[in-house]
């Protein structure tokens, strides 16, 4: 069943931190020569705030190139209480930490306030100011001179030299793999990957973008507090010169050569860039040089970083493994097979499963929009009159019919908060929907699918259904970071119903398959299937049968009509007449943004006007 998860899948997403542990533990033993060790120190404390910024950059989008500056914001904090008040390390570096994460948390503030692109130019204005924050406060800091740092960390009574820095680096960076990967493999690193590649998409899962991005900032912050923390103590002095614009670079460029949507790709990045260049091959005063040459090559050879590369080859190799020993061939080549026989598959058992999540739900509420106008400059994209309106009943589905161009998917926007009127309302039910944001409509029980399906190339159906079905338990992020048994029961019975949900679909041989692996039909089933997984009583479908075969068109429009039959209203957008009028109860036509008319199927497919739109819209 798609919903089991074996316990071998749930070893397997540990295997990378293990071998990286695995790998440490032997450099510990292996390695006596303490400038090797130091160096290698320093690069796990680099690796800690890269991998910070790979779960920003990679997993949610956000541009946080100011990690330098958290890093060393974290670095001095904890040198200063140890140095100059006689704190404990352990005191300290949770101080530092929470210093960085203030300081990240001020950052995220800006970036909810301007694009990304200007984000990343503060960040690294930041950086470029770290030198003036440091002679700002000369005295404690020790300015452009530098601070010393005499004590060591004690550890249960045990002063930590140089191989014991590096373990207690290496265990930082382990524990921290550990943290992001619990993230990553949650429904809230679901969720941040749909933020990155579309907020809409988002906010009509009813999740606020605004809380996602600044769960971001809080844990790269950490990640950067943490790795600036163990730096503090590793060359026994400090400053600002250790933080310069090049390691802002270093941890950018790291980000990309190992790959920044995977765990381990940010590690690799550091090891290529900072080690091979001072331990390996010895070029360090051809750094900058070395950093152009392994990007460019990085990017030519391996866009999707060196990890995501290795992870391609291996499963190429296993999928020729798997044609020399005759496998049958996957869903997603039957599906683009022209001689596979398609057999309808009865659509109850997956309206069984959307009306269990909605018992409780008032399916009693109408959708309404009345004088909708709505301008983008000198464009009327809708203009309707004053005594217009489109109003989706209970229990019906009103479809909305028009050209291209007409206004449909602008009319959707207006009702979900996507496109704000210039003039008229929004209600649902008695509730004014006229100036709320689209997660908070989400909430109330208006859903809807998009006319391009927004899906992460790497996640699967099962990832995005599971994260769909665990953000309404409304769990904290916490138990997601530490992966406590309630975060486990939640994603368990979560998983289940999402595997219910794919298998009713047909999609249950697909349900593992990364989103970039699916037919153009299946992304968009999935799409039609986020809308329907949530415990909403209105639905609005923007083209749901593009790209469909014949038979998975026939499976939507049955259940459409058994859903509509228990309750659940929509609002559907499509091109496909012959689907769209067998479902639909009620119908409205769009015209250059004006609301021609609105009836019956039959009154429409009577209506001279309708015609000739329609018609010349084909021709």
């Amino acid at each position: 069943m798609a919903g089991a998860r074996s316990p071998w899948a749930t070893i397997r997403s540990f295997q990378g931190p293990l071998l990286l542990a695995l790998a440490i533990l032997l450099v510990g033993l292996l390695v006596s020569r303490e400038d090797y060790l130091l160096q290698g120190s320093i690069a796990i404390s680099f690796a800690i705030a890269a991998t910070g910024l790979g779960l920003a950059l990679g997993l949610a989008g956000e541009y946080l190139l100011g990690q330098l500056a958290l890093f060393a914001a974290s670095a001095y904090v904890t040198a200063v209480l140890t140095s100059v008040h006689e704190w404990s390390f352990w005191l300290a570096a949770g101080v530092g930490t929470v210093a960085a994460t203030v300081v990240g948390l001020a950052m995220s503030l800006v970036a909810l306030r301007i694009s990304k692109f200007y984000f990343a130019l503060v960040g690294f204005f930041l950086v470029s100011l770290i030198p003036n924050i440091v002679q700002l406060f000369e005295k404690q800091t020790g300015g452009s001179a530098g601070l010393v740092i005499y004590d060591s960390i004690n550890f249960f009574g045990t002063e930590l030299e140089t191989k014991g820095l590096f373990y207690l680096a290496g265990v930082a960076l382990i524990i921290s793999l550990l943290l992001v990967r619990n993230v990553r493999n949650s429904p809230l690193g679901t969720q941040m990957r749909r933020m990155r590649d579309s907020t809409a998409a988002l906010s009509a899962s009813g999740m606020q973008p605004w809380r996602a991005r600044v769960a971001v900032y809080v844990l790269s912050s950490i990640l950067a507090g943490v790795g600036g923390a163990v730096f503090s103590h590793l060359g026994g002095f400090l400053q600002p010169t250790q933080f310069e614009l090049t390691f802002t670079i270093l941890l950018f460029a790291a980000v990309l050569v190992g790959g920044s949507t995977t765990l381990l790709g940010p590690t690799l990045g550091v090891i290529i860039l900072y080690i091979v260049p001072r331990v390996v091959i010895n070029v360090e005063g051809y750094s900058d040089m070395v950093y152009g040459g392994i990007v460019l090559l990085a990017v030519i050879l391996f866009p999707g970083g060196i990890e995501e590369a290795f992870q391609s080859a291996r499963a190429w190799f296993t999928g020729q493994l798997a044609k020399r020993r005759g496998e049958e061939p996957s869903a997603v080549e039957a599906a683009l097979d022209p001689d596979a026989v398609e057999e309808f598959v009865s659509p109850d058992r997956l309206v069984k499963e959307m009306l269990a999540m909605r018992e409780g739900v008032d399916l009693g509420s109408s959708l309404r929009i009345q004088g909708a106008r709505k301008r983008y400059g000198g464009v009327a994209a809708l203009d309707f009159e004053d005594g217009d309106s489109v109003t989706v009943a209970p229990g019906k589905v009103h479809l909305l019919l028009g050209p291209n161009g007409s206004g449909k998917t602008t009319l959707l926007n207006a009702f979900c908060g996507y496109a704000p009127l210039n003039e008229g309302s929004v209600t649902f039910g008695d509730r004014d929907l006229t100036s709320r944001s689209p997660a908070r409509i989400a909430r109330l029980g208006i859903s809807r699918s998009f006319q391009t399906p927004s899906l992460p190339d790497e996640t699967t159906p099962m990832e995005l259904l599971t994260a769909a079905l665990a953000y309404q338990e409304s769990l904290s992020y916490v138990h997601w970071l530490i992966s406590d048994p309630l975060a486990w029961r939640v994603r368990r019975r979560a998983r289940a119903r999402a595997g219910r949900i794919a298998a009713a679909a047909g999609l249950e041989e697909v349900a593992e398959q990364p989103c970039s692996q699916l037919t153009s039909g299946q992304r968009r089933i999935v799409d039609v299937l986020l809308a329907l997984s949530r415990p909403s009583s209105v639905v609005l479908l923007d083209e749901p049968a593009a790209g469909l075969s014949g038979r998975e068109r026939k499976q939507l429009g049955a259940t459409i009509e058994a859903l509509a039959a228990a309750g659940l209203s929509f609002l559907v957008v499509e091109h496909d007449l012959e689907l769209a009028l067998q479902i639909a109860d009620e119908v409205s036509v769009l015209a250059e943004g004006h609301l021609l008319t609105h009836g019956t199927p039959e009154d429409i497919t009577q209506h001279r006007g309708v015609r000739e739109v329609l018609i010349g819209a084909e021709a």
